[in-house]
């Protein structure tokens, strides 16, 4: 109740102290606006006693404004008193913004979309033009005059004869680059520039008894002559030129959204260490019309471009539910989910960005802090800036009535040879055409998405939930081509030849080629899933037997159980001809793939158990260890379609080679789930001498089906404690970093190796490890535990002892004992010591 109220207040705060009252202004104890393109409108409004200044005299003149604060500004320039009847979800009859958006229903400018208002969205040059054109009367503009501007087809269709004629009657303009940038948020100082020329325009409006300021009607932030923004460094005031709004793309869809796709991002900026410069940028979020679930941000850099942000500088972007604190800068935010990247580089060319957010990464849609981080080559933060956004949303919508199509998609392979540099390059990619299927939706279908079986040489399977709620482009041509990367690029236009768009979600896919399958999902304008269609590409003739001779070479002369995948991709490609098409295969190629088959049959039987075959994997036994051993897999070998049907792993260890009569027992060790098998590691301290540890890989059923196998001696290494072991006091040191997304302690021991040449080797035994065990924190448990010994010879002045990416573990103090040993392990000394923030 509290955390609500004091939100409610600060907002109440901030628009009182932009808008102030009639009464009394502030004392201007800072003038920002000085020099400041606006400076004369400004100082007008405040001398009038329409503006107020902040509490330290500033007005931030480049700071978004609401459209609450539009209207406000408007009713107080034309003298709006009059209030009129509406309801709206978004607009209490406690808020301070209730009445004004009463007068303004009155006025007759604005209506709001359906049951909102939005008032704490920026409202932006479109939603301006249809305020201005309805208080100036004026007539609807002729919109084929709008094809002066590059950007015209990103108009929205409802405001676009409001542009047209706002335009025309002189108090808007474009950019000098062509732009019109119909959905970039005004400033503050455009605001009251654009009110001005308004009041001055109109004939109908009853204006204030102070006289109109004299500046020309111009809301464009351009650095001209006129009244408009004069650039500083950076692009300063209220922007110079160079703004570029990204232009969506014509591979990509959209569904038009109506009038609510408006930004309503909350301008809360928050800087998370006083000793972080704090940029001077602004976030807005509108409704992202080429990506299925995903936010669109457009963050607007003019103000810093060149000056807080260089060329070499990596920025990064993140989005979190609390703002971001200073223990997250010491963490480099590594350890949150970072939504995007880019660098100065790409800044220079477009200092609008346009960023499109997965929403698996933003955790959802709604009230959201968005943050900035900036780098520079040494990966110094030089600069920060977050903003609370209310995030807008594409989200699939499903129901049960959506229909699986058995036809009316055709997915085709082509080959092309292209000259790029040097020798020809050739290219594969497979032609999507939809235009049988979209005429199954009655017309209601406007856009698919595509997700393709195979990524990067893996196998995705993804179920059909998993592929509707996924961040995809959405695509509205009726072909699409995807592109598969089967030789280097080197600069070769890859749009050649032809013009169809590009599917670049099999980018890379290299290994796959001929075996694409792919899901398309359909949606209607509302995002409503329609239906999904589900197929593999076809293959002509040529392209069939061209692809079985390109496997078959993939095969190794000596097979082993790593070439699994080769060896079953031949075979699929060759299995896959029909006719006489696999005579066009010689005697010499089909030999090499019996015989590598066979061979490959040979091996998975070639372990001891006979009920399951053997497969790739790496068992990773630790070495240095004192009271025991560590076991871990590495499962980078499995086959790619192996691996998308595995459930879970477990490890057996037994003296003999593994029966089939030891896995009927669930494994003493347990089972882990494979998503996580990167990560396990395995203690073992209740064996000794040569043992076999098999790993025994289950499908989601639960059942046995794949198995590997390796002989380990587990001989154990026992450190000497006979209590003769001093402790020292120097010599060592502890040292904390945060980095890598986590927190990393690090010991130095090259002092005490100095004056203590016996001393071979050494453990660093953290208290939360000897916790975790049950043990006390005493020299004598901690040579008990097992632990990896080091070298006190080592090449590296400082040694890794802990890393943690638990947050939760942030700022917590840790203690350790760094007991020294001679080359027999005998205990020679100790040290105790702790490391916090």
């Amino acid at each position: 109740m509290g955390t609500t109220l004091h939100r409610l207040l600060v907002g109440v705060l901030g628009a009182s102290l932009l808008l102030g009252s009639m009464g009394t202004a502030s004392a201007q104890e800072t003038k920002d606006y000085e020099g400041h393109w606006a400076r004369a409108t400004i100082q007008n409004w405040l001398d009038r006693g329409l503006l107020k200044g902040f509490e330290d005299g500033s007005v931030k003149p480049n700071q978004t404004i609401t459209r609450a604060e539009f209207m406000t500004l408007v009713n107080r320039s034309y003298h709006f008193t009059e209030t009129g009847e509406g309801t709206f979800s978004d607009v209490p009859a406690t808020s301070w913004a209730y009445n004004e958006i009463l007068k303004a229903i009155a006025a007759g400018y604005i209506q709001g979309y359906n049951s909102e208002m939005r008032p704490n969205a920026p409202i932006n040059r479109q939603e301006a033009a249809v305020i201005i054109s309805k208080l100036l009367k004026l007539e609807a503009g002729d919109i084929k005059e709008l094809k002066v501007f590059s950007d015209a087809d990103q108009i929205a269709s409802w405001s676009k004869s409001s542009v047209a004629a706002a335009v025309k009657a002189g108090v808007l303009k474009g950019y000098p680059n062509g732009l019109f940038a119909p959905v970039q948020a005004l400033t503050r100082a455009e605001a009251l520039t654009l009110i001005d020329s308004a009041v001055t325009s109109t004939s109908a409006a009853t204006v204030a008894a102070t006289p109109a300021p004299t500046s020309s009607p111009i809301a464009s932030p351009t650095p001209t002559a006129t009244a408009t923004a004069t650039a500083t460094a950076g692009g300063g005031g209220g922007g110079g030129g160079g703004v570029t709004i990204p232009a969506t793309p014509t591979s990509q869809v959209t569904p038009t959204p109506v009038p609510t796709a408006t930004p309503s991002p909350t301008p809360v900026t928050e800087v998370p260490a006083e000793e972080l410069p704090a940029l001077d940028i602004s976030i807005t979020s509108r409704y992202d019309t080429t990506v299925a679930n995903a936010v669109y941000l457009e963050i607007d850099y003019r103000r810093v471009i060149g000056t807080a942000v260089g060329l070499n500088d990596r920025i990064g972007y993140y989005v979190t539910d609390e703002p971001i604190s200073s223990r997250d800068i010491r963490w480099e935010l590594n350890n949150l989910p970072y939504a995007f990247t880019s660098t100065g580089y790409s800044l220079q060319k477009q200092t609008l960005t346009g960023v499109s957010i997965p929403l698996s990464k933003t955790g959802g849609a709604g009230d959201k802090y968005v943050s900035v981080l900036v780098k520079n080559s040494d990966n110094e933060v030089t600069g920060f800036y977050t903003q609370k956004v209310n995030l807008h949303s594409s989200t699939a919508v499903q129901d049960s009535s959506f229909a699986k199509l058995e036809s009316g998609v055709t997915i085709n392979q082509e080959k092309y040879t292209t000259q790029g540099l040097g020798s020809p390059h050739e290219y594969y990619s497979d032609i999507i055409d939809v235009t049988d299927a979209m005429t199954q939706f009655g017309g209601t279908a406007v856009a698919y998405t595509i997700t393709p079986k195979y990524f990067m040489d893996a196998n995705l399977n993804l179920d059909l939930n998993d592929i509707i709620n996924a961040s995809r482009t959405l695509y509205k041509d009726n072909k699409v081509r995807v592109i598969d990367a089967t030789a280097a690029f080197n600069g070769v236009n890859v749009t050649t030849p032809g013009y169809i768009p590009f599917a670049y979600e099999t980018l890379s896919n290299y290994k796959t080629y001929n075996e694409g399958e792919y899901t398309l999902v359909f949606f209607d304008a509302d995002m409503k899933v329609l239906g999904y269609y589900t197929g593999k590409v076809t293959l002509s003739d040529d392209l069939a037997v061209e692809a079985a001779v390109k496997r078959i070479d993939d095969i190794p002369f000596s097979v082993a159980l790593k070439d699994e995948d080769v060896v079953n991709r031949a075979a699929r490609a060759y299995a896959a001809l029909s006719g006489s098409l696999p005579q066009q295969i010689n005697g010499g190629q089909l030999t090499k793939l019996m015989s590598a088959l066979t061979a490959l049959d040979n091996l998975k039987k070639s372990g001891p158990l006979q009920n399951i075959d053997l497969v790739q994997s790496d068992i990773i036994e630790g070495y240095n260890q004192f009271n025991g051993k560590t076991i871990s897999v590495y499962a980078s070998g499995l086959p790619d379609e192996l691996k998308g049907s595995l459930g879970s792993f477990s490890y057996y260890i037994t003296a003999d080679p593994v029966r089939v009569e030891d896995l009927a027992t669930v494994s003493s060790y347990g089972k882990f789930d494979f998503a996580k098998i990167n990560s396990v590691v395995l203690p073992v301290k209740d064996k000794t001498g040569q043992n076999y540890v098999t790993v025994v890989y289950y499908d989601k059923a639960g059942q046995a089906v794949r198995y590997t196998t390796k002989q380990i001696d587990f001989t154990i290494k026992l450190p000497v404690w006979d209590g003769t072991a001093a402790q020292i006091l120097d010599g060592v040191e502890l040292v904390r970093d945060y980095g890598n997304g986590g927190r990393v302690d690090y010991v130095s021991v090259k002092d005490y190796r100095r004056t203590h040449p016996a001393a071979l080797y050494y453990t660093a035994t953290p208290k939360s490890a000897l916790t975790a065990a049950g043990q006390g924190f005493s020299p004598q448990l901690a040579v008990q535990y097992l632990n990896d010994y080091r070298s006190t010879d080592s090449i590296y002045n400082y040694e890794q002892i802990q890393f943690t990416d638990d947050r939760a573990l942030d700022g917590q103090t840790e203690d350790y004992i760094i007991i020294f040993y001679d080359a027999n392990f005998k205990a020679l000394n100790y040290y105790t010591g702790s490391l916090n923030d």
